[in-house]
């Protein structure tokens, strides 16, 4: 997994938005404004007042229990995050504790106020993560376990011997229907290759010898355990965090493009998008179906001895010998997507309603012959692909919406550029060098299906089209598989503290810059940033080494007062950091334990604003960007104001959206 790394920001704080007050070193009285004067300057800076019951905060304190039974073979500790950590970068750690598996024990956090849900996560000795979705009301988390591994051992799986497959349902692949007849990008000597390639499907019948499989479609299907409610919200924490098919959230908005994510996957970099056997029965379970052309998709696989494969002398030679393989199906997404609309379920909805069985058909099949094993041979490697079929029969090789897309990337390159109309519009450039117009940046040999690894699941996306969402189909491998787990590095949750050094502020809230971590129960780091004031400024509430009230916070850096640091407008120095012990049920939200200015020129405290004041002092939970030189924040932060006016207004994330060009990076 590609990962992210902290950066402590150093240049970020600015001067003022408006002219600050001439700095006269023999002013000896600052006169100490009354509430009005104050809430003058606020109107005059803002354009509005702000709600007497705003009071500022971000955050809010919250305690959860929390047993550590995830499904993880050891367990060292628990931690309460802001989101699900799989292939996503934007979650942070709000607190952490060590624990045994199977303990029970209470952890305190500070919530963000945007935040709708909390994950809770078991990790491993190893850095493996098993999460659970738990509501800002809950008061006590427990986790749910995968059945899928423990159920391979004792099913009613079916009689191999009594499936066979169907000659009506064989057929060559539209690759193989191109290559044969020398079509488009077919008629290279890549595309030539295609020419052997042939899928397979099972006869439909009952009687298999079980009472739950049978042959349907032309898949051998059960019906599947229900999704439970514990399942669906983590799905939908994980999938929709990383795979969701809208930019920016927005369900009608612009395609989302995942294609970077998919790219960076461990497993795809590391295993070419192959599952390897495990020697018992493998099934597939879809839980989303999110394609308005879904009824045109079937999944398709194929399996292969990597120790015949690895002896193909050159590259050519094993994509030539994967492209040759017989292909069988394993599911028409038809199948389940009129059960689920039968439910009253959407495209976008999760679900569970059918397991898709993979049988081991021998190496050389032919029409009518009887499958081998519910088993695929143990160390086999199996691949997948989707088999889209749009427009007129079997034979119709030359609609641009027909055809087969792969996991495995080699597979893909002449479905890549075969013409703009549609597979083709995906890619960054077309085969006649076409700039492609919609933006997406797919290249020759990217996937089309990616597999990823959560909570001790194994799954496939598919990109069946047109743009690079990779989340037209979600489908759920259970049974035996390997997994390869990908160790997650999920960092702290930066809470940044920003202070006006003045009563008539000119709210940039860049005088004085801090950052805040929780690095576990009892351990915060804070972290002096940057100072965009003037004044002869102290810490206060804080007693350490290098960070205390006697120090001054301009020769933190090694300068005077009168000096901007870190501002983008004086000099630049390095960060002044120091760690400090807290009790355990410390509290970014109780403002009485945090530090605070003296400013030493007005002779006046500046401390965080509470209810009913002015934004002098905030802190937000996040590492904050900074405004640029003499940019208010109103005007970097679009909603601020809107959320002054309104505390409880769908603007409380105020601090994640800012204006591009304002901002001081």
């Amino acid at each position: 997994m590609k990962k992210r790394y902290l950066l402590t920001i150093s240049a970020l704080a600015l001067i003022g938005c408006v002219n600050m007050p001439d700095y006269d070193e023999n002013e000896a009285l600052y006169p100490t404004l009354t509430k009005e004067q104050i809430q003058q300057n606020v109107q005059e800076v803002f354009g509005t007042t702000f709600d007497p019951n705003q009071d500022w905060l971000s955050t809010s304190h919250k305690t959860i229990s929390i047993t550590a039974n995830a499904d993880l073979n050891d367990i060292v500790k628990i931690q309460v995050l802001t989101e699900s950590p799989f292939m996503n970068n934007d979650a942070t750690i709000l607190n952490e504790k060590e624990v045994a598996k199977g303990q029970t024990v209470e952890i305190s956090f500070d919530a963000p106020v945007d935040c709708e849900s909390f994950v809770a996560a078991c990790i491993s000795n190893e850095g493996k993560y098993y999460i659970q979705v738990f509501s800002p009301n809950d008061s006590k988390v427990s986790f749910t376990s995968s059945k899928a591994t423990t159920r391979a051992s004792n099913e009613d799986w079916p009689d191999a011997e009594k499936i066979k497959l169907d000659a009506n349902q064989s057929y060559p692949s539209f690759n193989a229907y191109r290559a044969q007849n020398a079509y488009n990008v077919w008629n290279s000597t890549s595309g030539a290759q295609w020419s052997d390639e042939y899928l397979w499907a099972p006869a439909n019948e009952n009687n298999i010898g079980s009472s739950t499989w049978k042959v349907e479609d032309n898949c051998v299907v059960r019906e599947s355990e229900a999704l439970s409610n514990e399942e669906e919200a983590n799905l939908k924490e994980i999938i929709n965090k990383f795979l969701y098919k809208y930019a920016n959230g927005k369900t009608n908005g612009k395609k989302k493009n995942n294609l970077e994510i998919i790219r960076n996957s461990v497993y795809f970099s590391l295993s070419d998008n192959y599952l390897t056997s495990k020697g018992y029965p493998i099934y597939l379970t879809p839980i989303q179906l999110n394609s308005s052309e879904i009824n045109a998709n079937s999944v398709y696989y194929y399996y292969y001895d990597p120790s015949v494969y690895d002896k193909l002398p050159t590259k050519e030679a094993k994509i030539k010998f994967l492209k040759s393989l017989p292909k069988y199906k394993v599911m028409h997404a038809a199948h389940t997507r009129t059960v689920a609309q039968s439910k009253g379920k959407d495209y976008a909805d999760y679900f569970k309603f059918h397991d898709y069985l993979l049988l081991y058909y021998g190496e050389h099949p032919s029409a009518g012959s009887q499958a081998v094993s519910t088993i695929i041979p143990k160390g086999y490697k199996i691949g997948f692909l989707n088999r889209k079929h749009l427009s007129g029969n079997n034979q119709n090789y030359k609609a641009n919406n027909n055809g087969e897309t792969y996991g495995d990337g080699d597979l893909n390159i002449e479905i890549n550029h075969f013409d703009e109309g549609h597979f083709g519009s995906v890619m960054a450039t077309s085969t006649y060098n076409i700039k492609n117009k919609w933006g997406w940046d797919m290249l020759e040999d990217d996937p089309r299906i990616a597999i990823f690894n959560a909570n001790n699941k194994t799954y496939l996306a598919f990109e069946d089209g047109a743009d690079v969402n990779f989340c037209d189909m979600i489908i759920e491998v259970n049974g035996g598989t390997e997994q390869i787990d990908e160790t997650l590095e999920v960092y702290n949750t930066t809470y940044t503290f920003c202070f006006e050094d003045r009563q008539n502020g000119d709210y940039d809230m860049n005088d004085v810059i801090i950052k805040a971590r929780r690095i576990d129960e009892t351990h915060i780091s804070y972290s002096v940033e940057a100072c965009g004031a003037k004044d002869e400024l102290y810490l206060r509430n804080i007693n350490g080494e290098t960070l205390n009230e006697h120090t001054e916070i301009h020769s933190l850096f090694g300068t005077t007062p009168g000096t901007f640091v870190n501002t983008g407008g004086g000099i630049s120095a390095p960060p002044v950091q120091e760690t400090f012990v807290v009790d355990k049920d410390f509290s970014f939200a109780d403002i009485d334990k945090l530090p605070y200015l003296y400013n030493k020129t007005t002779n006046k405290e500046i401390y965080l604003s509470k209810r009913g004041e002015d934004p002098h002092g905030i802190i937000i939970p996040s590492d904050y960007l900074y405004p640029k030189e003499r940019i208010c924040i109103k005007d970097a932060y679009e909603e601020f104001v809107n959320w002054g006016e309104n505390p409880n207004s769908s603007n409380r994330s105020w601090f994640r959206n800012y204006v591009e060009e304002y901002i001081y990076k």
